[in-house]
Formats: C-alpha cells, sequence, structure tokens
C-alpha cells in the first residue's frame, strides 16, 4: 500500500475497517488475517457505551455488520478473525455471558480470537483487583474459551499457558480413551 512493506502477519483493527478506508486496503493488499475487535465507542467513551438489551445477540449482529464492512472493502471472510471484545465496553456480567455464549457467535463462520487476559471482569468474578494476579482466572477463562469454541488466545503469560494448554491437551487425549465410568 503506497510503497509501504507490510510486515504484520495479523492485522488488529479496533475500529472494525471502517474508521480509516486505508486499514482495508493494507488489509486487502497485504494479504493478512485480519481481527475484528467488538468495541463501541473509543477506549475512552466505551464504559458508557456499555448498555445492552442483550449483550450476546447485539454483539454477535455488530460483528456481523462489520464483517459485511470487510468484505464490502474487499477483505475476503476467510481472512477475518472475530474477537467479542471481553471487556470492551462491557461490563463483568456482558463479559461472562458472551464467554458462555462463545458456540453461538463461533456460529458467524470466523475463527473467534478471545482475550481474557487480566480483564477485569475476571477481577470482578474472582475478587482479586490486582491485574498481575488474575492468572489463575485468567487461566480457567481462557481454558473454557478454548473448549467452547475460541480458535485463538489473546494472552499476556505465554508460558502459563503454553503448560496449561499441553497439561490440558494431554489429559483430554487419556480421558478420551478411557470408558466413562472410569471418568465418573
Amino acid at each position: 500500500a503506497g510503497g509501504a512493506v507490510v510486515a504484520a502477519r495479523v492485522l488488529s483493527d479496533v475500529a472494525g475497517l471502517v474508521t480509516d478506508p486505508y486499514v482495508a486496503s493494507v488489509a486487502v493488499g497485504s494479504g493478512c488475517p485480519v481481527v475484528r475487535l467488538h468495541m463501541r465507542g473509543t477506549p475512552v467513551t466505551m464504559r458508557d457505551r456499555a448498555v445492552y438489551a442483550d449483550a450476546v445477540r447485539e454483539v454477535a449482529a455488530e460483528l456481523q455488520e462489520c464483517l459485511a464492512k470487510a468484505e464490502q472493502a474487499g477483505v475476503r471472510r476467510d481472512a477475518v478473525m472475530l474477537d467479542p471484545g471481553l471487556g470492551f465496553a462491557k461490563d463483568a456480567d456482558h463479559s461472562i455471558a458472551i464467554l458462555q455464549a462463545l458456540p453461538f457467535l463461533a456460529s458467524l463462520g470466523c475463527p473467534l480470537l478471545v482475550g481474557v487476559s487480566r480483564q477485569s471482569f475476571l477481577g470482578t468474578v474472582a475478587r482479586e483487583p490486582d491485574a498481575t494476579r488474575r492468572l489463575p482466572g485468567s487461566l480457567a477463562a481462557g481454558l473454557f474459551a478454548l473448549a467452547h469454541g475460541a480458535a485463538i488466545l489473546r494472552v499476556h503469560d505465554v508460558r502459563a499457558r503454553t503448560q496449561r494448554i499441553r497439561v490440558g491437551s494431554c489429559v483430554a487425549s487419556v480421558m478420551s480413551g478411557l470408558p466413562s465410568s472410569a471418568i465418573a
């Protein structure tokens, strides 16, 4: 785009390829996968915009709208990943509801990228105000997300998450080989 070298492997745009047409042209020209994060407003105004009658359905509809706009701009659907934006213009109850609805959001037909690492909603649920002490909650939420439709996790504590995924995968493969009576 304009002679610039694109070195990104994934393009993440919180504005959904809408506010800056250059971003969509970079996405199309580079062939980079695009992450569309759901957020109402801006980082400054998003807390005031966390008002939903039905957070899950509204987030799904807004993600579908952004997906349609990306396709209209020439971005291939198979190049789009959707991030429901836990904590972005969402309170703790909204974030939990969306986390629980990941299978529904996965039905939108794009891989889901979910960021649960150290999120404030985890602090609310776990009663842990210090974000640096939310690793256990982050691991639990990440495991839940992967088991319910997330294809990718956005994380802070990479080593801890890698270990958790390795152990979880190993246990799941061992458990799948056991008779159901042995699991209970």
